[in-house]
């Protein structure tokens, strides 16, 4: 889709761009969408799907991450590398779970993708598998 609009490929640094478009147009504002009830469903659902693109995201980067070795690169634990990044420390553990478990399930992978799924409850998945 950046590629579609912007007729470019991502970069990390179209990642920040594109965090930066999503702050502007909605952080400043006190209210996100007009006080109408559907158009305040419509975008709770929106925003969940946004978060669980993002941190399916976030955990095939912390995959990509430690296949490459970019935390050892630093000094630092793959953990210790998304916390100073601004990721809680139960969230980075989350993430980094994640991103190995998609690395073997297709099926979990694909929803981790698409956002239909949030990654707490992939995550929940991905340890029952692990757990059996």
């Amino acid at each position: 889709m950046f590629e579609r609009v912007y007729g470019r490929s991502m970069t990390g640094g179209s990642f920040i761009e594109l965090a930066d478009l999503v702050v502007d147009e909605f952080g400043s504002q006190g209210t996100v969408v007009a006080d109408v009830d559907s158009e305040i469903v419509a975008a709770i659902r929106g925003a969940v799907a946004l978060r669980a693109v993002a941190d399916g995201m976030l955990a095939r980067l912390a995959s990509q991450a430690e296949r490459v070795g970019v935390a050892t690169h630093c000094g630092m634990s793959l953990r210790e590398l998304l916390v100073a990044n601004g990721v809680a420390p139960a969230v980075a553990s989350r993430l980094i779970r994640l991103g190995r478990a998609v690395e073997v399930l297709p099926l979990l992978a694909r929803h981790s993708r698409d956002g239909g799924i949030s990654a707490e409850h992939l995550d929940a998945v991905a340890r029952g598998i692990e757990y059996v």
